[in-house]
């Protein structure tokens, strides 16, 4: 007997939307659109810290404050290096 799986509704959307996520930096690259490019980067970088954020505080039930220092140290270290090399 075999036996075979179907993926529910939710599933499916959710492999649509991976899918969809896959494709965006390519899609993105090819327009060759500086503009583009950057809202796509700062789009996903901003999606992976939020998965982040919920992975430690949703389900490991702490709450972390690394995330805030990091952020804040990255707008620093590029405040000053844009300030020197300009």
């Amino acid at each position: 007997m075999t036996m075979t799986k179907t993926l529910s509704n939710r599933a499916r959307w959710g492999l649509a939307g991976l899918i969809l996520l896959l494709a965006l930096p390519g899609a993105a690259a090819a327009s060759d659109t500086p503009f583009l490019i950057g809202v796509v980067t700062r789009f996903l970088i901003y999606g992976l810290a939020a998965v982040s954020l919920d992975l430690v505080i949703g389900y490991g039930a702490m709450v972390s404050f690394g995330h805030a220092m990091f952020f804040g140290l990255g707008g620093y270290a590029v405040g000053i290096i844009a300030f020197h090399t300009s």
